[in-house]
């Protein structure tokens, strides 16, 4: 491909502009005193703080595998199946069958089998509630991190009753 004198002559012009306006940039450069770094006041008072005792206690809600942590409140199996159909079956299915995310299913979240028989639908040892060794671990499970959208969202009654009726549906 050959260039014509016009291109050739073009070429040279934007070439050598690119090199004075790099060289005019790093003399300014070398000629600006270096900013003496300051530390700022943050804009908003008490960012970053260690919280108190009494804050991460109203926010804590794990339950250790002795119940001692517990939260007041009751709930039936009778009253889980209710929440489990509003709040729980677009994820694990109504028959708690677990739902798999794949493209073409409409499952925008998938969530694992908590009863039935039939192979695991997520990669653990054991499926569904069999998985936990303590009730204790699926209430906090339940209570902490259900559903995956709004955890945090149940009240201790709601995830009692979740309870009760996950181990009824397991035979537990």
């Amino acid at each position: 491909m050959r260039f014509s004198p016009f291109n050739r002559f073009a070429a040279v012009i934007i070439v050598f502009g690119g090199v004075v306006t790099l060289c005019g940039i790093a003399a300014l450069a070398q000629t600006q005193p270096a900013r003496q770094a300051q530390r700022q006041t943050p804009a908003i008072a008490n960012v970053g703080r260690t919280p108190t005792a009494e804050e991460m206690a109203a926010v804590d809600r794990t339950v250790g595998t002795t119940g001692k942590e517990l939260p007041p409140g009751r709930g039936t199996a009778k009253e889980g199946a209710a929440i489990y159909a509003r709040k729980c079956a677009y994820c694990h299915g109504q028959n708690m069958e677990g739902v798999r995310q794949m493209a073409g299913t409409g499952a925008l979240i998938g969530g694992p089998r908590l009863a039935g028989a039939g192979p695991p639908t997520w990669a653990a040892p054991a499926s569904g509630i069999k998985f936990f060794a303590f009730v204790t671990t699926v209430f906090d499970y339940i209570y902490r991190a259900m559903p995956p959208y709004q955890p945090y969202s149940l009240q201790p009654d709601e995830a009692y009753a979740l309870t009760a009726y996950i181990l009824f549906k397991n035979d537990l």
